[in-house]
């Protein structure tokens, strides 16, 4: 059996958090989706994650969260 959909849950440390940008394309502003793309520090280096096809609101007030 092959698995095409998959959700993982991930608990980040809002210091681990280096950078947050919520992006969002023409065809995802009327559909009122944004990406939410998150740098984290691990280690030396740098991790990037992206979290697609949030609602925009939801996007919006978690970088919002962020910022504060």
């Amino acid at each position: 059996m092959v698995t095409f959909f998959k959700r993982s849950t991930y608990l980040i440390p809002k210091h681990r958090i280096q950078a947050m940008m919520v992006t969002q394309s023409v065809w995802m502003k009327r559909a009122q989706l944004a990406h939410l793309q998150l740098e984290l520090r691990h280690g030396d280096a740098v991790q990037e994650v992206e979290v697609r096809y949030l609602p925009a609101q939801v996007a919006q007030s978690l970088y919002e969260w962020y910022r504060r």
